[in-house]
Order: structure tokens, then sequence, then C-alpha cells
């Protein structure tokens, strides 16, 4: 009897537990593809806020991990993540990096997918389509991936330290790019108060570059001293003065009249990125190399301040200029007068038809997401280093690539004199 009454009431709960599923699986395949981006700013902002929930996810789970996974793991032991669960004394830690490569894991696959899509002939619905879909799509990889081995992640782990030297010399690029268009920004305010016979706001700029070069000078020397004095062992010491006397060099190429490109403002503000680049190469040390490394491989805020430079280069990437837009007006000039302004009409009617968004520029799309999945390792492996030998060296490898990469802007445009920098 008791049976026959239950079960009308298990057979309503089956039901709306069939419904709420199927409910939701609908809710999510509509909001997967849901929206649109009609311009090139609204794809670039997709890329940099799936970047910063990444980042944001892989440090709120990384955070006291024992308190949640520990229950959990205790039912699926030896599974996925759960394999950190041994009672080892280091549990702690590996759960934490194991949520952090997981979650930065997640986020590359998707910038990686979304890249393979863009050169492949894809790119427009890449850049355009389903943004709230990306952000659905890394919360169900980092589900997925927890199932994964911990082998597996431990290997990224140990990759991704020496691959995030790519993400270090492309934010240099990005870094020297935005010193320059501080400075020349602050010239054109002198040269139009100049013109407008304005003395004293001239005087005013230019001192305010003078200035602003001066403490970013101070702080690479500040970043020089404190390195020198924590890094004892012969080998850290000489990546240290050699960078910094290297790019001081270059500082004073840069304000030589020879070197009519080179500006003091930017040379000091790459002077004191390279300090910092030097740092970024010396926390790959192996523990036994260093004289004090619980201060500087552990110290949750210069991981911060790593992670804030990286946001600020990301965010000023995500509001540059686009890449197609840089293409010097002499050269459309030129085109022009060969006679293939019909070319670029049938190619602008082409994209029309593929209902390209006249704002949405989507081979800059591509180029966004290199830039993002270099940047998604770094994370990584700035949330969870994996030290070694040859992580060191990679970055190490960084740093000179950097220093050589400044030097060819300011010798460049004295070199190669017939072409347009």
């Amino acid at each position: 009897m008791g049976a026959a009454l239950i079960a009308p009431f298990a057979g309503v709960g089956s039901c709306a537990a069939s419904l709420c599923g199927g409910c939701l699986a609908a809710g999510c395949c509509k909001l997967a593809t849901a929206g649109s981006t009609d311009t090139t700013k609204g794809a670039r902002c997709v890329l940099f806020w799936l970047q910063v929930t990444a980042a944001v996810l892989s440090i709120l789970l990384a955070w006291q991990p024992k308190s949640w996974l520990d229950s959990i793991c205790n039912t699926i032991p030896d599974i996925g993540v759960c394999e950190c669960y041994q009672g080892s004394t280091y549990q702690s830690s590996c759960y934490g990096d194991q949520l952090i490569y997981r979650t930065e894991g997640a986020v590359l696959v998707v910038y990686l997918f979304l890249l393979i899509l863009s050169v492949s002939g894809c790119s427009k619905h890449a850049a355009k389509d389903c943004p709230a879909g990306k952000f659905l799509g890394l919360i169900v990889l980092i589900i997925v991936l927890f199932f994964v081995p911990n082998y597996i992640f431990s290997a990224f782990g140990s990759v991704a330290g020496c691959l995030s030297a790519i993400y270090l010399v492309a934010q240099t690029v990005l870094l020297m790019d935005f010193a320059y268009s501080w400075n020349e920004a602050w010239h054109s305010n002198a040269q139009t108060a100049l013109s407008n016979i304005n003395s004293q706001g001239y005087r005013m700029w230019l001192i305010a570059i003078v200035v602003a070069a001066a403490a970013w000078f101070i702080l690479s020397l500040v970043e020089c001293i404190l390195l020198c004095i924590s890094f004892e062992t012969g080998g850290a010491r000489a990546l240290i003065l050699i960078t910094f006397f290297l790019a001081v060099a270059l500082l004073v190429l840069s304000i030589t009249e020879w070197c009519k490109h080179g500006a003091l403002l930017t040379s000091c503000v790459v002077l004191a990125y390279l300090m910092w680049l030097a740092y970024e190469a010396l926390t790959m040390l192996p523990y036994y190399w260093s004289s004090s490394p619980s201060i500087w491989y552990e110290n949750l805020l210069l991981r911060r301040i790593g992670l804030g430079v990286c946001t600020v280069s990301l965010t000023a990437f995500a509001y540059s200029t686009s890449f197609s837009s840089r293409e010097p007006a002499v050269h459309q000039a030129s085109l022009a007068e060969q006679g293939e302004a019909r070319t670029l009409a049938t190619e602008s009617h082409d994209e029309d038809v593929e209902d390209v968004p006249e704002g949405l520029d989507t081979s800059d799309f591509a180029v966004q997401c290199s830039v993002h999945a270099a940047a998604a390792i770094y994370i990584a492996s700035a949330l969870a280093p994996a030290r070694s030998p040859l992580t060191f060296a990679a970055r190490t490898a960084a740093v000179a690539v950097s220093l050589l990469l400044y030097g060819w802007t300011l010798v460049a445009p004295m070199v190669m004199k017939n072409r347009a920098f």
C-alpha cells in the first residue's frame, strides 16, 4: 500500500527532474548561441574579460582548496585532481597548483580553438558569434579537466614555465608601443603649446617628460640594487648588472643626435621593465641557487605586481589601434595610383556579402587570440611556477631578446632609411 501511495509522487519527481534537466540544457544552449560582437573593440573586450575570468577563477579555486576538495576527494579518490588526496605534506599546494593549471589550460584551449578558426577561414564567426558561449565553454572545460590525470597538468606547468618567456617578449613589444605613444603624446602637446606661442606651457610639458623619465630611471636603479642585494650568486648578479648597463647604454644612444627616433622617456620606461624581466628570470632559479628563496619566490605582493603588469599590458593592447588600420597613408595612396582601388572595393563588397560588420576587423582577432593564449601560459607560470634551470634559461633568453628588440627600434630607422617605421 505504501509503495502504491509513493509511486505517483516518485513519478512526478522523476518527471520534474527530467523537465528541469531539459530546460537547463535548452537554456544553456540558448545562452551559448546568444549575442554577437559587431566591432573590433567588442571582440577584443570579450577575449580580455575571458582572460580576467580565468585568472580570477584560478585564484579563487586555489585559495584554501582543502576546505572543499577533501570532502569530494574522500568520495572519489585517485581521479583527476583528487590524486593529490594522499595525505601528503604538500597536499594543499598540490591542490592549488593543479587547479591553476586546469583553469589556465582550459582558457588556453579556448584561445587556441578560436585561433584555429580564425586562420582556417572562419574568422568572422570566431570573432562575431557566441560571446556568452566562450565563457560557458570555459566553465565546461574546467569541469571536464577536473577528471584528467594530474601528471598531464604537471607537464603543462613545466612547459608553461619555458613558454611563458614568449609572452614576456610580446609584453616588451606592447610596453614599447605604449611608451613611444606616451612620449609622442606629451611631445605633441609641447609642440602645440609652442605653436600657440605659449612658452610656459611648452616648458611645463618638457619638464613633465623629464620628471617622468627621472622617476622611471630611479625605479629601475632601485630594482637593480634590491636584486643585487637579494640574489647573491655570481650568475644572478651578472644577469642583473649586464641587463642594467646594456639598457643604460641604449638609453644614452636614444638621446644622441644620431638616433633621431629615440626618446628619453621611452628608454627609461623600457629600462625599468627590463629590470623587472631580470627579476622574472631569477624567480625561476631553483631554490638552492638563491640566498633568500622564501622572500622572493613566495611573496604574494610580487606575484600581484607581475599580474598587474600583465593586466595593464593586455588592457592597453585591447584599446590599441587595430593592426589593419596601421597601414601608412603613403601606401594607400600608391595603391590608388596603381589602380588597385577597384580590387579593394571588390574585397569590401565580398565582406559585405559575407555579412561581416563594418567595424569588425577579423584579421586583428587572430593576433589578439595569439597574445591572449601566450598570456594564459604566463599567468599559469606566475601563479604556480615550476622552477628549473631550463625555465631560468628561457626567461634569461626573454631578457636578451627584449634588449635586442628595443635596440633594433632605435637603430633600424637610421640603418634602413628607405623604409617607413
